[in-house]
C-alpha cells in the first residue's frame, strides 16, 4: 500500500509537474507569437478555427509531455521485465507469445493513424463551430433585428451533428 502511494506521488513529481511547466511555456510562447503576427495574418484566418487549434494542441502536448511518457517508461519496464521472466522460463514459449504481440503492436499502430486522422477532421470541425458561435454572438442584435435565429441555430445544430458523427 505504502511503496504504491509513494510510486503515484513520485509519477506525478516527476512526469505531471514537467508537463503543467511545458503548457504554461508553450501557452506563454503561442501568446507572444501572435502578438507578433501581422494583422493580414488574422484577417486570413477565421478566429474561432484559431482558438479551437491552439486549445486543443496545447492540451495535447500537455497530456503527451505527462501522461504519454509516463506510459512509455511504463511499458518498456514492463515489457522488459516480464519478457526477462519469460525467457528464464521456457525460450521457446516466450517466442510463442512475442508473435501475436507483433501482430498486436502492428494493429495498434493502424488504429492510431486512423485516430489522428479522426482527430484532425474532427478539430476542423470544432474551429467551424468556435467560429460560428463567435461571429452569431458578435452579430446577434443583427440577427434578433432580422429575426432568423432559427437559421443561425440550424446552422449550429449541422456543424455539431457533423462533429457528433466523426
Amino acid at each position: 500500500g505504502g511503496v504504491v502511494i509513494v510510486i503515484r506521488t513520485l509519477s506525478r513529481v516527476w512526469f505531471f509537474t514537467p508537463a503543467r511547466l511545458v503548457e504554461f511555456d508553450v501557452r506563454e510562447d503561442l501568446f507572444a507569437h501572435c502578438l507578433e503576427l501581422q494583422p493580414d495574418f488574422y484577417r486570413n484566418q477565421a478566429t474561432g478555427d484559431l482558438i479551437s487549434r491552439i486549445t486543443s494542441d496545447i492540451t495535447f502536448a500537455r497530456a503527451f509531455a505527462g501522461f504519454g511518457i509516463l506510459q512509455v517508461f511504463n511499458v518498456v519496464a514492463a515489457l522488459f521485465m516480464t519478457l526477462t521472466q519469460m525467457m528464464l522460463l521456457s525460450p521457446k514459449l516466450t517466442l510463442a507469445c512475442v508473435l501475436p504481440i507483433v501482430l498486436a503492436f502492428g494493429g495498434v499502430q493502424l488504429g492510431i493513424r486512423t485516430l489522428m486522422r479522426l482527430q484532425r477532421e474532427a478539430q476542423i470541425l470544432l474551429g467551424q463551430l468556435s467560429d460560428q458561435l463567435l461571429g452569431t454572438i458578435q452579430g446577434v442584435g443583427s440577427i434578433q433585428s432580422y429575426c432568423v435565429e432559427e437559421v443561425f441555430v440550424g446552422r449550429l445544430e449541422s456543424t455539431s451533428q457533423k462533429i457528433r458523427s466523426t
